[in-house]
């Protein structure tokens, strides 16, 4: 059973990734046709050809390695493929025979469909899809801690949802505490986040510590506390409910948890309690129109920014923060197996969006570069050197690809380290 889930993650990864791949380039291929540029191929992947067909003037093909795509235009280099050397083909539906505002609209239009399939992800996810919420009501385990302190099962507890403040999360967290070892010590409340929806235990990975003040889940400075001891006792008051409405009749106990540091050298993986003795129940329901409308506004922003943040890390941390197809398998897999499915197309949603943003980067050969060249051009009023152009490509893409291999190294050594 195991084998077959892992045979259905890589065929909907692969299914997943063809599909941001495809609209990405249909976008360049529509555009393109639309404005009568001459179109020799509309490819998904790269390396030899799986399938390809001929249909008007344009081969349609699928090729081995399907990590990226491509449509091959008249002029955006010297070199035509050999079935069209025999051709005539009017110099005007060049790429370079169309006006620069056709070609800057013609470059972008990868990056446009990508941004539009992120946000129809976030808007299905958040409007048609039943939503895996989490309820306030307990199931109480017999005997345990917290049924000693007089708590029972189907009570509920007080939670503050701050969703809002954190967009593109779903978050519930209460109580304000401290560490007892001294009053100097900040109030944080006590983040509950389950590592899968599926087990809701108060208690192991599910807990972390959120400043008060923290604004930005995003970066980890701004909310996860300096790494506890494990001697530190962490103390707050918690309110549970017993009734319905009105006449629901408060009850406010004193919890203290003994914290064990998971990993002392990443302290933003969370730390672990000892257990309670009670989970929370999971909810399901469906938003209506505007709630979902709402929320697929937040999630497209919070995900532009969270990508903005991603490239800048690139440049200034390295390769800490990024993966390549690998992690992104990975992450998807488990998304997918304990989140479900609505947060695995947030995922894609956002993968689709950093799909976007990385190619508006002006580095050859990137979207961002030909969008730079027309923009040089426009100002200059002069046409850049198509050799230069063609060796700046060419720089770009080996760059591009020793970036790519790196990422994939560092991919493996991590699965490795995991495995071991």
């Amino acid at each position: 059973m195991e084998f077959l889930m892992s045979i259905f993650n890589i065929i909907l990864f692969l299914v997943m990734l063809g599909v941001l791949v495809t609209i990405h380039e249909l976008g360049h291929f529509l555009v393109a046709k639309l404005f009568k540029v001459y179109v020799f191929e509309f490819a998904i992947g790269f390396g030899p050809k799986v399938f390809r067909k001929k249909k008007g003037e344009t081969y349609y093909s699928l090729r081995a390695l399907p990590l990226g795509g491509y449509v091959a235009m008249l002029g955006e280099d010297d070199t035509i493929p050999d079935e069209f050397k025999g051709i005539e083909i009017d110099k005007k539906r060049s790429l370079l025979g169309v006006n620069r505002g056709k070609r800057a609209l013609i470059m972008s239009a990868g990056v446009a469909l990508n941004l539009v399939l992120g946000y129809t992800i976030f808007l299905f996810s958040n409007g048609v899809l039943n939503q895996n919420g989490i309820s306030v009501q307990l199931n109480v385990t017999p005997n345990s801690l917290v049924a000693a302190l007089g708590v029972e099962n189907g009570d509920r507890i007080d939670f503050k949802e701050e969703t809002e403040q954190f967009p593109g999360f779903t978050i519930q967290y209460f109580g304000e505490g401290k560490l007892d070892q001294t009053a100097a010590e900040p109030e944080f409340y006590v983040l509950f986040q389950p590592t899968s929806i599926n087990d809701l235990n108060f208690g192991g990975d599910a807990l972390v510590l959120l400043h008060k003040d923290a604004t930005d889940l995003y970066d980890e400075k701004s909310y996860y506390l300096e790494p506890l001891k494990e001697d530190d006792v962490l103390t707050f008051d918690a309110t549970f409910l017993r009734g319905e409405g009105e006449a629901a009749v408060p009850t406010v106990h004193t919890l203290s948890f003994s914290t064990v540091l998971r990993d002392a050298d990443n302290p933003s993986d969370g730390y672990t309690f000892i257990d309670y003795g009670f989970s929370l129940t999971k909810r399901i329901y469906r938003n209506d129109f505007s709630t979902a409308l709402k929320l697929s506004n937040q999630d497209f922003l919070s995900s532009v920014t969270a990508v903005a943040r991603g490239i800048k890390s690139l440049f200034t941390e390295g390769l800490t923060n990024i993966s390549g197809p690998i992690g992104i398998f990975n992450l998807s897999a488990s998304t997918l197996s304990n989140q479900g499915l609505g947060s695995f197309l947030f995922l894609w949603g956002l993968i689709s969006i950093n799909l976007a943003l990385f190619n508006l980067l002006p580095f050859p050969p990137l979207d961002g570069w030909h969008l730079l060249v027309v923009t040089v051009e426009a100002i200059t009023r002069q046409e850049i050197s198509p050799r230069f152009k063609q060796v700046a490509s060419l720089i770009g893409a080996v760059l591009l690809i020793a970036l790519t291999i790196a990422i994939l190294f560092k991919d493996i050594f991590t699965l490795v380290g995991v495995l071991l």
